[in-house]
């Protein structure tokens, strides 16, 4: 009995958080303290199937548009959650997987797929394989982040190490 009201909670904490990050997209200004709370919530790796009630959640709710702000506020918030050691916005950490998982979301809703030799070996991105919904946050991210980063990859690298490689999965 115990491990269904805590699995109750836990649905209802996450879409609680859903709720309430939908909400926020409608407002003019992003609160980063709703990116927080999204960071926090999933900050360990024993909590990866909340986060994947969540990003599901999300991608059951929201339409295209609610997307791609939400992952414009990620964007223009880049530099304050992302750890120091991570200059290209990998989001490998726990903690930031969330956001690396809501980019994925959208890069696929647009149509990104991951390519492969015929080795089965993962090929680079070419340019024209990047949907522009796509490219609009890594501009995001080049004004923004990559500067202060002082990340020395060029922008295919990053969107490679950011999304192709976990398309393929």
């Amino acid at each position: 009995m115990a491990t269904k009201n805590k699995k109750e909670t836990v649905n209802t904490e996450t879409k609680n958080l859903a709720n309430l990050v939908i909400k926020e997209i409608g407002n003019e200004n992003f609160d980063f303290g709703v990116l927080q709370k999204m960071q926090q919530a999933f900050s360990t790796v024993s909590k990866q199937k909340q986060r994947e009630a969540f990003i599901s959640f999300l991608d059951k709710k929201l339409i295209k548009e609610q997307l791609h702000k939400l992952n414009q506020a990620i964007m223009e918030n880049a530099n304050e959650l992302m750890p120091d050691n991570d200059p290209n916005f990998v989001c490998r950490t726990p903690n930031n997987k969330v956001f690396q998982e809501i980019l994925l979301l959208e890069a696929k809703r647009s149509g990104m797929k991951a390519k492969f030799n015929d080795k089965g070996e993962l090929q680079s991105l070419d340019v024209k394989d990047i949907t522009q919904e796509i490219l609009d946050h890594y501009c995001i991210l080049q004004e923004k982040f990559y500067p202060k980063r002082d990340s020395k990859d060029l922008i295919d690298s990053r969107i490679a190490q950011s999304i192709n490689v976990p398309l393929r999965g």
